[in-house]
């Protein structure tokens, strides 16, 4: 406010008083003719205002001067996807001032030093905010101001690595809640039933260790998780031969694939029913058999995995060993004799047809041919 004396209460009390800026600058006198009048807009500085008192032709001037040292202090709020942030408070120096920043309410730290009017805070908690107050003094008047800093950034789970025996999955990244997610296939195989989906379910997985990134924007930030599916079931078991699964002798060669690339911790012949001894170890992809039973004797192929059930594959090897005894030779002195072969039912292995022929191509009848003592 402005304070003259009212002409009309001194020597000689008349006069009308009327103020002016003389500075020209935007201070602004609400009512010039008020010898009390309020000022308002001084800028920072000196400012020459003159009350001048005027009666018929005569006048008389007196100036005053008005020093406003004020200090405004300014900084802005700011929102990021990390935790450390640059001050923005104004520059007191440009007035001959000083400032410092302090931490009113939140987490974080403020690095030295703190009257530096663009340091940095650091610390501050993902999805939190600190509130500070940058305070300006040039040593007459003081300001402050406060502001807040805002951390958006956050944790994701794309959840728990999982070891499976089949080639699908459900998986289990975290809600975004009020923000996106979207899975991306980032190694290994794979197919989404849906991408959008936290709980999609994955199909196709190949044998091996496949990664999958669920990736969530929220706040305008981004944060990402990998998770790992391992895909623990073996190889396919195969048997490959032999491609004749019949012998006369008692004897084969079992062969199984050998897939590439090969999952296996461990794989095996194994005998189901029959009889057999192994020729070479039974961990072999191939294996020579013999002493096999008569008749049908059925082989398993397992590839062991983990935890995981086995993979396994079958052969029947048919073994139609026979054994034929035609008997002794005899000298006869007549045109007839009976023929005595062993019947292969009662001698090993306990099996087969028998049937005479005649090789010398002469007239001699055979009366039954399929009978051993004919």
């Amino acid at each position: 406010f402005l304070n003259a004396t009212d002409p009309s209460l001194i020597y000689p009390f008349q006069g009308t008083g009327q103020w002016t800026n003389l500075s020209g600058n935007g201070a602004v006198i609400a009512n010039s003719f008020d010898e009390n009048t309020a000022v308002s807009n001084l800028p920072n500085g000196t400012t020459t205002f003159q009350w001048t008192v005027e009666q018929g032709n005569c006048s008389l001037s007196d100036n005053i001067q008005i020093t406003n040292l004020s200090v405004t202090a300014s900084a802005t709020d700011q929102t990021d996807c990390n935790s450390t942030f640059t001050l923005n408070g104004n520059d007191p120096s440009t007035f001959g001032g000083t400032g410092y920043w302090e931490i009113l309410s939140g987490s974080g730290s403020i690095t030295a030093p703190s009257t530096q009017y663009n340091t940095n805070i650091t610390g501050v908690p993902n999805g939190a905010s600190t509130t500070l107050q940058w305070t300006v003094d040039n040593g007459t008047c003081t300001d402050n101001i406060q502001i807040s800093v805002t951390n958006n950034s956050f944790n994701i789970s794309a959840g728990s690595d999982q070891t499976i025996c089949t080639d699908n999955t459900i998986l289990n990244g975290d809600d975004p809640l009020t923000g996106n997610g979207y899975w991306t296939l980032f190694s290994g195989s794979g197919t989404f039933s849906n991408t959008a989906d936290r709980n999609a379910t994955v199909t196709g997985i190949n044998q091996g260790t496949s990664v999958y990134r669920w990736t969530v924007t929220r706040n305008g930030c981004t944060a990402f998780d990998d998770v790992s599916i391992t895909n623990n079931s073996p190889s396919t078991a195969l048997i490959t031969g032999p491609l004749n699964t019949e012998t006369c002798d008692g004897t084969a060669t079992l062969t199984a694939n050998l897939p590439a690339p090969y999952y296996a911790d461990t794989q095996y012949w194994e005998l189901i029913s029959g009889n057999v001894t192994y020729n070479d170890p039974t961990t072999n992809f191939t294996v020579d058999v013999s002493n096999l039973a008569p008749g049908n004797n059925i082989f398993k192929w397992a590839i062991t995995r983990g935890t995981c059930p086995d993979s396994e594959d079958f052969i029947t090897i048919v073994n139609n060993e026979v054994t034929a005894v035609a008997g002794t030779d005899e000298t006869i002195c007549s045109d007839a004799t009976f023929l005595n072969a062993t019947d292969p039912l009662i001698i090993y292995p306990n099996q087969g047809t028998g049937m005479w022929t005649n090789l010398s191509g002469n007239g001699a009848v055979i009366a039954n041919s399929l009978d051993e003592n004919t």
